[in-house]
């Protein structure tokens, strides 16, 4: 499967199972696991947990969610080592009615030694850290830097705070500032995006995301340099890296109106909170890379079959509940066979992928749903769309295909399109299907309405 390229690149463990059967591994799962290849392949992914009970108990998770979003559990690795993971699964079901899923796990060892340490710590840190794993339930990036700064904000009593991400273009990295709490707007605008290595020495957050280690500035008035001076009133100030293992996010710069503001112990449940929010980010990224892969057709970038099935369904919610309209379009290309025969199944790829693009690029972005139906037929689900709206897209698709079809071996589309009346999702995809294979019958490069 195509998918397995891109499964292979995902700097996360991955698995994918057929019938509890491990069908297959990436890179990632073989180094974490300590397993080779051919240890995996075909076995029970049972014997990686620590107990079948276990196992079970999340098999049967999996199926009454359809599916796991970051559960806690524990996996065993080759050496009989118990490692702490959060575990992302998506159940498939394969054409042979057989079921399996594709699993991504997190390491998240270092999050459970960091638990321990802090339930070791005062009673208030206890209390401050059961708020910060309520942010875990939220993988909302904008929601989650709002919850830390406030949170930040009303323990230690800090007066102003700047939030900056880790950013390049062009090859140059830059400190861009994405929430603040006490400085002035003006001054916000002003610094609000550094260029990295001009201001290094200028600026202590731009200085801590560079050498990835916390500043700390007990006086400003004294600092000879690493510091800019945004917020007259401080008096002291502290620069923390945002990263997870190596990888810098960017960095959060706390400050004060009092002198030597921030003791050792200050300074070490800081480092703690942020290594927690950094892993909150790898969390909710990690969440949106397995969701788009979930729903994504790895060959053409377009949506696959199973999101075709979702939309579809909730755009008949939203007809039967408002009487929105909406069309649905399945287009078969013509002769698409020969250019697999004549030149072979790489070409061929290259032709879906083309045809994938052009179908996006000549659509509304973000409303309408272009979708790989099978091996060379492809859907367009048209939300408050009738008919006549959604033929006039259609035909400007046939148009622009048939302008640029001289790079595509001259390939053409049929084209059946129907807007919804009422029907079962079955019987509606039965009728669009019935008139793209009656276009397809009069010759195709053609639309049936």
């Amino acid at each position: 499967m195509n998918e397995k390229f891109f499964l292979k690149k995902i700097p996360v463990p991955i698995t994918i199972t057929k019938n509890d059967k491990i069908t297959y591994v990436n890179e990632e799962a073989i180094s974490f696991t300590g397993y080779k290849e051919e240890e995996l392949i075909g076995k029970n992914i049972s014997f990686l947990y620590p107990s079948l009970f276990e196992f079970e108990s999340i098999k049967e998770s999996a199926e009454e969610n359809k599916g796991i979003r970051g559960l806690r559990t524990k996996l065993k690795n080759k050496q009989g080592e118990i490692v702490d993971v959060a575990v992302y699964i998506n159940l498939l079901r394969y054409e042979d009615g057989s079921s399996g899923g594709i699993g991504a796990v997190l390491d998240i060892s270092s999050i459970v030694e960091g638990e321990e340490k802090l339930q070791k710590n005062i009673e208030k840190l206890h209390f401050l850290y059961n708020t910060l794993r309520t942010l875990t339930s939220s993988l909302d990036l904008d929601e989650i830097i709002k919850k830390v700064v406030n949170i930040l904000r009303d323990y230690f009593n800090i007066e102003v705070i700047a939030l900056s991400f880790l950013e390049e273009k062009e090859g140059k990295k830059y400190s861009q500032v994405k929430y603040t709490i006490g400085y002035e707007p003006e001054m916000v605008k002003k610094f609000s995006t550094l260029p990295i290595d001009e201001w290094k020495d200028r600026s202590n957050v731009c200085h801590a995301i560079y050498t990835g280690k916390p500043l700390y500035i007990p006086d400003v008035t004294k600092a000879e340099k690493n510091y800019l001076k945004v917020n007259s009133k401080v008096r002291s100030s502290l620069a923390i890296p945002i990263k997870f293992k190596e990888h810098i996010f960017g960095g959060i710069v706390l400050e004060s109106t009092e002198i030597d503001r921030f003791s050792k112990e200050d300074i070490e449940l800081l480092n703690t909170i942020i290594d927690i929010f950094a892993t909150v980010i790898v969390n909710a990224r990690l969440y949106e890379q397995t969701l788009e892969l979930s729903i994504k057709d790895a060959l053409t970038d377009t949506y696959n079959h199973r999101y075709f099935y979702d939309q579809l369904h909730k755009e008949i919610g939203w007809n039967k509940r408002y009487g929105t309209p909406f069309s649905l379009a399945i287009l078969d290309l013509d002769k698409f066979k020969r250019i697999n025969d004549t030149y072979g199944h790489i070409e061929g790829d290259r032709v879906l992928r083309k045809i994938g693009k052009l179908l996006k690029t000549n659509v509304r972005n973000h409303i309408d749903v272009v979708c790989r139906y099978g091996g060379d037929e492809f859907s367009i689900i048209f939300p408050h769309t009738n008919l006549d709206e959604a033929k006039v897209v259609t035909e400007r698709l046939l148009y622009t295909l048939n302008k640029e079809n001289k790079n595509l071996y001259g390939i053409t589309m049929s084209i059946g399109l129907k807007q919804y009346e009422g029907e079962s999702p079955t019987e509606f995809i039965a009728k669009t299907d019935a008139l793209t294979y009656k276009a397809k019958q009069k010759g195709g490069n053609r639309i049936e309405c």
